[in-house]
């Protein structure tokens, strides 16, 4: 079970994740599964593979939206050894 806290804070991502203008479909619902999925620092860390199955978008896919979001400053991705990715939104400064 989530905390209220936690959930709190990935209703306020979706919220400036919805907001956002001017994405490819591809990037909104990448943004969207990484939002839904965001801790109270804005930080997820889903794998490739959770995101295809959640976004219901190929591997090559997900990978395209998510450097479209990075080159838009909406995350950065800290790489971690063996592990998955985390990704840091930077979405309530990115309001455009």
């Amino acid at each position: 079970m989530m905390s209220a806290e936690l959930v709190d804070m990935s209703i306020e991502q979706l919220n400036f994740a919805f907001d956002i203008q001017g994405l490819t479909p591809g990037q909104k619902v990448v943004l969207l599964v990484l939002a839904n999925r965001a801790n109270k620092k804005a930080e997820a860390w889903p794998s490739i593979e959770s995101i295809v199955r959640q976004s219901c978008m190929s591997r090559s896919g997900v990978k395209n939206a998510l450097r479209g979001l990075k080159e838009r400053g909406l995350l950065f991705t800290k790489t971690r050894r063996n592990r998955a990715n985390v990704y840091h939104l930077t979405l309530d400064q990115n309001l455009t």
